[in-house]
């Protein structure tokens, strides 16, 4: 064995024997997480919605409108020109504040008519600011509320820097303590099915949301201390879009019952045909595509973000394209879905269908995989296939 291979085995079985900080992170995943389980750790939408349930002081939560209060006054603390600080907060009949989503494309506005005072809170998790949004939300603000104590907040993980000044920067941090202090204050007054939901969103927070989660610290920990082995796994990492490929590879070449007959196959694309097509004059009109000749061909496309599957009039004779491109247009509008409704020059879809990419499908196992793909085939053999066997029966001409 050479002594670079030597040094990768020996830092792999470093890797798998001195490893407490990995048998921990695992722990931590392995736990059950409401908010893991539904897939909504980065979906901004769930996030405003449960902040507009612990904000809300009549919500059944047992709280009141102390994380209102104490959010409040952690947020304005230290910040001067405003006419709504942490004293100001705290003086007010908070009981009487309206928690409204998705006010005027704001994700969440605090309402308080009694106290004078509208707080805009601008949520960000994952994604950036778009179209001027923010001086838009605080001219509208303005506009809407102009006797009311006006406050922006700017709610990030990290507490980025907004565009528009007048947004305050917070960050999911304060979100987080805020909620650990309620629940060791209100222990006693929180049901037991609300405990549970504020519990597991702390947990959540604590886990991939804020910048110094637990999660995070323990990732940067296992990887300075293994950092060759990490790297030589990453390396040897299976290939998902090879994975995907070869799944719908077996596919069409088990499908030769259903008259599918494999063209040309790469790692990413996988082209077939029909047999009844094989004996049309028109099909051996291709040209400049595939070795095989054939002008009308399937092609399903592998890749990471999305895979696809498209019927193509490709390169050949211009009355061959033609005759066939007629069959399956009426009247200029594609019969069939994907279908576009003029002939290029080259490659011409005629129907198409997407479907989730490699990524989506790398945590399946192969049997959850195998069940998927085969769910997704059946529906193009039973229902589509029939549909383009009966438009392309119509091609005349051509040949």
């Amino acid at each position: 064995m050479c002594e670079g291979n030597q040094s990768d085995r020996a830092a792999l079985e470093r890797f798998v024997i001195d490893n407490q900080d990995f048998e921990r992170l695992e722990g931590l995943l392995g736990e059950f997480n409401l908010f893991e389980a539904i897939g909504a750790v980065r979906q901004e939408l769930r996030h405003s919605d449960t902040l507009r349930f612990l904000f809300d002081p009549l919500a059944p939560h047992g709280i009141g409108p102390a994380f209102l209060s104490r959010f409040l006054k952690s947020a304005l603390a230290g910040t001067s020109g405003l006419d709504l600080g942490p004293v100001e907060v705290d003086v007010s009949d908070l009981t009487a504040t309206q928690v409204i989503r998705e006010w005027r494309n704001i994700d969440i506005l605090l309402l308080n008519d009694e106290a004078r005072f509208a707080v805009a809170i601008e949520n960000k998790i994952g994604t950036g600011e778009h179209s001027n949004q923010l001086a838009r939300y605080r001219e509208t603000l303005a506009a809407e509320f102009p006797d009311h104590r006006r406050v922006h907040l700017f709610l990030t993980p990290d507490g980025d820097r907004p565009s528009d000044e007048v947004w305050i920067p917070v960050d999911y941090g304060l979100v987080a303590d805020t909620l650990e202090g309620i629940l060791e204050t209100y222990a006693t007054r929180i049901g037991p099915d609300a405990a549970t939901l504020m519990g597991h969103y702390l947990s959540m927070l604590r886990r991939h949301i804020v910048s110094d989660s637990d999660i995070s610290r323990l990732c940067r920990d296992i990887y300075e201390k293994h950092r060759q082995a990490l790297d030589l796994i990453f390396e040897h990492r299976p290939d998902q879009v090879a994975r995907l490929a070869a799944e719908f590879r077996r596919e069409i070449e088990g499908s030769g019952e259903a008259g599918i007959v494999v063209d040309h196959i790469t790692k990413a694309s996988l082209k077939f045909g029909l047999e009844e097509w094989d004996q049309q004059p028109w099909q051996k009109r291709g040209g400049g595509w595939t070795k095989s000749g054939r002008l009308l061909l399937f092609e399903i496309y592998v890749a990471d973000k999305s895979s696809s599957m498209h019927l193509y009039i490709g390169p050949g004779e211009d009355s061959a394209r033609r005759a066939v491109f007629e069959a399956f247009t009426a009247g200029n509008k594609p019969r069939l879905k994907g279908g576009r409704p003029k002939l290029t020059t080259t490659y011409t879809t005629v129907y198409s269908v997407k479907w989730k990419g490699a990524e989506a499908m790398g945590d399946l196992t192969d049997e959850e995989l195998a069940k998927t793909i085969d769910a997704q085939w059946a529906a193009f053999i039973d229902k589509d296939l029939p549909k383009i066997r009966e438009v392309a029966s119509g091609i005349h001409g051509g040949g």
